[in-house]
């Protein structure tokens, strides 16, 4: 599964870091490793034509993209488009931030929190 990780340097600039979250086989089909995963888990639906200037993320997430398409544009200027089925890991919590933009039509989502010490390289292969 595609993700982009979002994160801030020692100097609070953004920068995009493509990974994919390793799928190992089991008896369904494919899983992950487990996350260690936060509380308070929703859904929410960004209308259309969506654009959320800079800012940092409220805390650090793991937000995957159910329908349509989402991009982000770093501090760094890098630019990435997510979508249905692609996430993007969310942990510049502080610093200058990134944009978000949803495309033409609304774009659902799925905020997954985690917990403080998950890194999310440590699921990717």
């Amino acid at each position: 599964m595609r993700v982009i990780r979002i994160y801030a340097d020692a100097t609070g600039t953004s920068h995009l870091e493509e990974l994919r979250i390793a799928l190992a086989p089991d008896r369904l089909g494919r899983i992950s490793q487990p996350m260690a995963a936060g509380e308070g888990a929703f859904l929410r639906e960004l209308r259309a034509g969506m654009f959320n200037d800079f800012h940092c993320a409220p805390r650090r997430q793991l937000v995957i993209v159910i329908d349509g398409d989402l991009s982000v544009e770093a501090g760094d200027g890098a630019r990435a488009v997510a979508r249905r089925g692609e996430a993007y890991f969310v942990e510049d919590t502080s610093g200058r931030g990134h944009v978000t933009r949803a495309g033409d039509t609304p774009v659902l989502c799925a905020y997954i929190p985690v917990a403080p010490q998950f890194d999310i390289r440590t699921i990717c292969g």
